[in-house]
Parts: structure tokens; sequence; C-alpha cells
């Protein structure tokens, strides 16, 4: 029910702020300010990403204020704090973890994959095995992000290697090659959201694996993905015996 000025008689005393508030309530809404749109198309599509960091108010250029630029890299609230660790009680099983998992694939590298050069015992798979082992609460750490960037960067390096050849010092656009990769793969882990930062390597490993790469061509994905599984294997059957970790902490 709208709430209004109630009828009184003539000459009827009235108290006045009573009726400025009476006269606000029944007065129409305010129409909104019109939101100004942002200038960049780029940045308009990227708004919806702000909702996941609310600390980011202003979506303009940094580089058009100076100032604001240098204050945006000083200032302490930028700041997300301090990461979190494991405690010491688990340095034992991230111990188990990284030497088993490096242990199995390099096994199978030497004595099963050895006429095929290193395309079973990646070197990204070192940081990646770090990072599962050492790491668990750090999203980028997770099962789905692990596997997938992997896959992705792979695809790319084998993709720019059958367009442009093998990436070997015979090769003049190799430098090119070696950064598209890597550009690529930075961006489709972006689109698919799926952050891994040692893909960035796996990348620029297959398309400076020579001739052994080429040959291979999209067949050294199911060997990338063997040797995923055997670390993230790994992972959650030890990380899941002491009771203050779980592993994985995200499944999506």
């Amino acid at each position: 029910e709208e709430v209004g000025i109630p009828d009184l008689p003539e000459n009827t005393p009235v108290d006045p702020q009573s009726t400025i508030v009476a006269q606000i309530i029944d007065s129409p809404d305010p129409k909104p300010e019109p939101v100004s749109p942002t200038k960049n198309p780029i940045l308009r599509y990227l708004e919806f990403e702000f909702e996941l960091y609310p600390y980011q108010k202003d979506i303009s250029f940094y580089w058009e204020y100076p100032n604001t630029y240098i204050k945006k890299i000083l200032d302490p609230k930028h700041f997300l704090g301090p990461p979190r660790w494991q405690h010491p009680y688990l340095y034992p099983y991230a111990f188990v973890v990284a030497f088993m998992s490096i242990a199995i694939i390099a096994l199978m590298q030497q004595y099963i994959f050895d006429d095929l050069g290193y395309t079973f015992l990646l070197t990204s798979f070192g940081a990646t095995t770090f990072m599962v082992a050492a790491s668990t609460d750090n999203p980028f750490a997770q099962p789905r992000h692990v596997f997938f960037s992997h896959i992705i960067a792979a695809t790319i390096g084998v993709i720019i290697v059958t367009i442009l050849g093998p990436g070997d010092a015979e090769n003049p656009v190799t430098w090119l090659m070696v950064a598209l990769s890597v550009a690529f793969t930075c961006n489709a882990m972006q689109m698919t959201k799926t952050f891994h930062p040692p893909a960035g390597t796996t990348a620029i490993a297959v398309v400076t694996g020579g001739p052994t790469i080429t040959d291979l061509g999209f067949l050294i994905l199911p060997m990338i993905m063997g040797a995923l599984v055997i670390i993230l294997f790994f992972a959650v059957l030890i990380h899941n015996i002491p009771k203050i970790t779980k592993y994985p902490r995200f499944l999506w």
C-alpha cells in the first residue's frame, strides 16, 4: 500500500518533519543515473571477469595515468598477503609424490621409449610434479588444470610444428614458433579456464623437440596423457593419507 499524507481537517497543526517524511515516501523513485559504457570494447567484453576481483574498481588503462600506475605497483593494498605454506608434517608426503611420479615416468622413458627421445619425460613435468606435490591447495595444481593445460599446449605445439617444420637450429623461424606456441597456449588456457603455468614449457618442448616430435605428430598426445595420469595418480593416492590434507581440492 502506498503511504502518503493523511487527509486532515483545515487549520489542523501538522508536524513539518512528518510532512517532509511523508512527501519523501510518497515521491516517485528517482531515475537511476545512466552508467557510462566502457569505451574500450575489449574491456567491455571482459567486465564479467571483475566480479572475481572486487578490489579492481577501475578498468581504465593505467598508462593513461602514470601516477596511478606507479601507485598500483607500490601500494600495499593491492597485495593479497602471504601465501599459505604446507605444514612441515606434510613434507615427506610431497617427497613421495614427487619421487614416485618422476621415477616411474623416467623408468618408462629409459626402457620403453628410449628410441623416441625425451617425449615421455618432458621437462615441464618436473614443475607440474612440484605443484601437485607441494602445493595441493593451489587452484592451478588441480587435476583438471594439470591435465587439460598440457594437452592444449602439446596440441598447439604439434600444429605449429606441422605447419612450419621442426623447431631446430636450421629453421630460421624457430624463434617465432616458440613465441607463438607460448602465446597461443596462454590464450587457450584463458579461454578454457585451465590455468597451469608449466604447460607453457610443454609448448616449447614440443616445438623444439626436433624431427622426433615432427614424426610422432599427434601421437605424442597419448604419451603425455599417460605421464600426467601417473603424476595425478600418486598425488591422489598419497595426499589423502594424512587427515589434514585432501586432493583434489576442486573438481572444476
